[in-house]
């Protein structure tokens, strides 16, 4: 017979139970609630694959983000706050696993900052780094990089007939979009921002809350775009192509 109240409640709910064991076990000597990573685990969650953020091969655009080793020039495959996984065919950054190297991370009109950091993974180009001393203001930088990502994770394309107005559709759950129009021009939603790609000529704006309409896109917008593109899963020859648009 359970004798306290939170073992009544348990013993009435196995949910409440497995929760209660979730966040009581520790190891011995320690207090703290379990480890993030764990729970993640235990829900079926891929954290790593939520916060990665995938870059495309061309980006000598000014409005990414720049990492170097030595003063070489180091392209991103993905990024996220805890570390990077960057493209090094000359093997800049060497091949031992686990030694500290010193990179610099830099945005668009700011200078670089130095980042010391550990070479965690070596593959035939690949070098997957971890961050030790990001500072705070890279890691929200890195964040806000995040949400569009999110928003091309997310895009699935639509299997509905077109009503003879739209070539191909993709949609997302938070009201993403990508039309591609009968005509030829393409329509992009993300927020309370619309862009329209014309048939000839540069991206321009529809609507937006701070931004004329017809006025070519700001820096900050087209690196939006560009990332929420290159993080769609199987996309199409016309989204390859779109993404290229904006780089």
């Amino acid at each position: 017979m359970p004798k306290t109240v939170a073992e009544m409640a348990n013993a009435r709910d196995p949910l409440a139970n497995w929760w209660h064991r979730l966040w009581s076990s520790s190891p011995p000597g320690e207090t703290s609630g379990p480890d993030l990573q764990q729970m993640v685990n235990s829900l079926g969650v891929s954290r790593r694959a939520s916060l990665r953020v995938k870059f495309p091969v061309r980006q000598d655009a000014e409005f990414w983000p720049r990492i170097s080793f030595n003063n070489c020039p180091l392209k991103i495959y993905d990024l996220s706050t805890g570390g990077a996984c960057l493209l090094d065919p000359e093997s800049h950054l060497g091949e031992s696993v686990g030694h500290s190297v010193q990179i610099h991370l830099a945005w668009p009109g700011e200078p670089p900052e130095k980042v010391e950091a550990r070479l965690v993974a070596c593959g035939h180009i690949q070098r997957n780094i971890q961050f030790a001393n990001l500072s705070m203001a890279s890691q929200l930088r890195i964040h806000e990089l995040t949400r569009p990502a999110l928003w091309g994770q997310r895009l699935r394309r639509s299997s509905a007939e077109s009503a003879q107005s739209w070539l191909e559709m993709w949609l997302g759950v938070t009201g993403e979009s990508v039309v591609f129009l009968s005509y030829g021009e393409v329509q992009i939603n993300f927020e309370k921002v619309q862009i329209r790609v014309p048939i000839s000529g540069p991206p321009v704006y529809e609507q937006h809350p701070k931004a004329l309409k017809g006025r070519a896109l700001l820096g900050e917008d087209r690196l939006k775009v560009a990332l929420m593109l290159s993080n769609v899963d199987q996309p199409s020859v016309r989204l390859s192509q779109l993404l290229e648009v904006f780089l």
